[in-house]
């Protein structure tokens, strides 16, 4: 978002009034994705808020999930990542945990996620089992959409007009997109570095080995 301040995208109204456009879009999307993953009248969506870090250290705000002295309301509705040799030491933790003196940054911590970050990193490691079951409720379910994004970019740079460049080429255009995005950069901000002149010779970018490159199978990406 920095970007957007610099003065070459400022002169173009009409870009950003687009660019803002297709933002929306993306959140529109993304919830509308998220809907779909999600059953949200299902009865485990509710129960994770024992989770958070104030209903966890606090007795009074169990009692309102009737979890003062067992977390069987939820591990018995998430079996498939729970084992069960570990049922009993997850409950013994989670009685545990509200009666000890955490650290103070682990008190004061209000995201969910750091704060069982944090108590699984502990190295008196009491709380392990616990932390882990809880990181796991909270995990978002696994996704291709890295994979699917990659492959849409191929079909970027491989259109009909060039459908003659070899994986090489590609797989190069590819990883310098890539490389180009690290540390949130783009091409106004990238700062090339001496390493990566000193590849630039005729031996590494005109390979004299002509057959092994025309020998290479192109890469065949369906349409998505």
């Amino acid at each position: 978002m920095n970007h957007i301040i610099l003065d070459c995208i400022k002169a173009k109204p009409d870009l950003l009034k687009e660019f803002y456009a297709k933002c929306i879009d993306f959140l529109k999307i993304s919830c509308y994705q998220i809907k779909k993953r999600y059953i949200f009248s299902d009865l485990i969506l509710p129960l994770l808020d024992i989770l958070t870090p104030s209903v966890v250290l606090s007795i009074d705000k169990r009692s309102e999930y009737n979890a003062i002295d067992s977390i069987t309301c939820l591990t018995q509705k998430l079996t498939r990542i729970v084992n069960n040799d570990l049922l009993q030491s997850i409950d013994n933790q989670w009685r545990l945990i509200s009666l000890v003196e955490l650290f103070d940054n682990i008190i004061n911590e209000k995201e969910p996620d750091k704060f069982w970050i944090q108590i699984k990193n502990l190295e008196s490691g009491q709380f392990y089992e616990l932390a882990l079951f809880a990181l796991s409720a909270m995990s978002l379910p696994h996704s291709n959409a890295c994979c699917e994004c990659i492959f849409s970019k191929v079909n970027r740079v491989k259109t009909k007009s060039r459908n003659k460049l070899i994986t090489d080429t590609v797989a190069g255009t590819i990883m310098t997109s890539e490389c180009i995005k690290r540390k949130e950069g783009c091409c106004y901000n990238f700062v090339h570095w001496k390493e990566m002149f000193d590849m630039m010779t005729s031996k590494n970018v005109y390979p004299k080995d002509v057959d092994s490159i025309c020998g290479t199978e192109d890469i065949v990406i369906d349409e998505i």
